[in-house]
């Protein structure tokens, strides 16, 4: 237990902790005791746990306003409640009690809500780490597999890389698994042409990335699926290029959800005016959930979404996801071309301070051109042109180009879950975006025919997509 007293002369910061117990450490490992939980904290003074009842009055006598959050632990509100008590009857000896009892939540996590540097570095740790792991799992997931050994796939990735382990429990979800939103059971067996909905993040030094990839467990989408997908990523896309200081955290919400309908609409899944469908809540049957929640130190983070009743503008500093899905339901006769469809896609983005210009993010999901074919070499006029219009940064392209393009998205843009861009031209940091079907099929094959995919250290991965040039 913690006590901050900041006008107090010698103990502003009070720490109350187990004292060392060779003989119950031997069983449940080394306490801090209170030497070293000054020396490791920083606390001005350490106590036993056993002190609390006769030195916390102390603390509190003649101060005004306490904070302390009532109705978290019963027992010890009414012990507080019982020291305030024993202050009062005091007061012909000099001593007041507190008069107010405010909750510090409404200042802490407002503190959480905005990201320093060092937090962002974290985050940013993290989701280097989710990346890999998303990887691994698209090697992993192939027909015949169970849910399961995806899942042990990426928790291998994420305490082999350095991570605390899944900052929640991972939703490894195939086939149908992947209309229901919080699936975790994660032990079924995958089938052919079924698609497999992964959401996972890692967790380093408190800080978890939350990041959703749905891929094809065969390495192919059908047209139903591939309908489904590209209609999620447009809206997951236009709600990431809402994201930005001064629009309203419902403005993100509501982008992505008009594209979600539009392509509804486009698909003959419903019918109607966008505005109207939206209005009575009609998408809300195969899209029900938030596009968005506050990340930090947990996955659904602290924070107000509402100031005044109005949804609070967006700021530098904040984190958030972007997070739009379909599903399906297997049992939905109405929709038989997509029954047992579930297709979420979700980065995490960092808010920033407004730029002098706004550029994509990196491994957009276009496609790129196929390279020529490897017994053909460019002559000399050829290279020496290429060689100018890279020069003068043309938009013309060859073999060069297309290698450093293609090795950008296998490196970058492969279901890459995460990659924070410290940019100071940029009005939005996100995680890379997702690559379309067609990379995603491509590149899975290449990883099966591989058996690996290489992908630069925590080290290399901020360094190199910063200096690398999109082509």
């Amino acid at each position: 237990m913690a006590v901050l007293r900041p006008d107090h002369p010698e103990e502003r910061y009070v720490l109350f902790v187990l004292p060392k117990d060779p003989d119950k450490e031997v069983w449940t490992g080394k306490r801090a005791g209170l030497d070293e939980a000054k020396q490791i904290f920083g606390a001005d003074a350490a106590y036993s746990v056993e002190e609390i009842d006769t030195r916390i009055p102390k603390y509190l006598e003649n101060v005004e306003r306490l904070y302390y959050r009532m109705g978290k632990h019963e027992t010890f509100d009414g012990k507080m409640l019982q020291w305030i008590e024993r202050l009062r009857a005091q007061v012909r000896a000099g001593i007041s009690a507190p008069t107010q009892i405010l909750d510090p939540a409404t200042l802490l996590h407002e503190h959480r809500l905005f990201k320093n540097p060092d937090e962002v570095a974290i985050l940013k740790k993290a989701g280097a780490i989710t990346r890999e792991a998303h990887l691994a799992a698209m090697r992993t997931a192939r027909p015949g597999n169970h849910e399961y050994q995806v899942e042990a796939a990426v928790d291998f990735v994420f305490r082999d890389r350095g991570g605390v382990g899944p900052g929640y429990p991972s939703i490894v979800a195939s086939g149908a698994n992947a209309t229901t939103l919080h699936y975790i059971t994660n032990n079924r067996r995958m089938e052919e042409g079924e698609l497999m909905l992964l959401d996972a993040g890692c967790e380093v030094g408190y800080y978890t990335a939350d990041v959703t990839r749905t891929f094809p467990v065969s390495g192919k989408y059908s047209e139903p699926q591939r309908a489904v997908y590209e209609a999620v990523l447009e809206a997951q896309l236009a709600g990431i290029e809402k994201v930005r200081p001064g629009i309203k955290f419902q403005d993100v919400h509501d982008e992505a959800a008009r594209v979600l309908v539009k392509n509804l609409v486009k698909l003959g899944i419903l019918q109607g005016d966008v505005t109207d469908l939206i209005a009575k809540g009609q998408h809300r049957r195969f899209f029900m959930h938030r596009t968005s929640h506050w990340l930090g130190m947990d996955v659904h983070d602290c924070g107000n979404y509402y100031v005044n009743g109005a949804s609070r503008a967006l700021e530098p500093g904040m984190v958030l996801t972007v997070e739009p899905g379909l599903y399906f339901s297997e049992s939905d006769s109405a929709v038989p071309r997509f029954r047992g469809i579930g297709v979420r896609i979700e980065d995490d983005v960092l808010v920033v301070a407004p730029p002098t210009a706004r550029r994509r993010a990196r491994c957009s999901p276009r496609i790129f051109p196929r390279p020529r074919p490897r017994s053909s070499r460019p002559s000399a006029d050829e290279s020496q042109r290429s060689a100018a219009r890279r020069a003068s940064g043309g938009d013309g392209w060859d073999r060069d180009r297309w290698n450093r393009a293609r090795g950008e998205w296998l490196r970058f843009g492969l279901g890459t879950p995460y990659e924070l861009r410290l940019d100071a031209n940029e009005a939005v940091d996100v995680t890379l975006e997702a690559p379309r079907e067609e990379i995603y099929e491509a590149a899975i094959a290449e990883i099966r025919q591989r058996g690996a995919v290489e992908v630069s250290s925590l080290e290399g991965v901020g360094s190199s997509a910063k200096s690398a040039t999109r082509p």
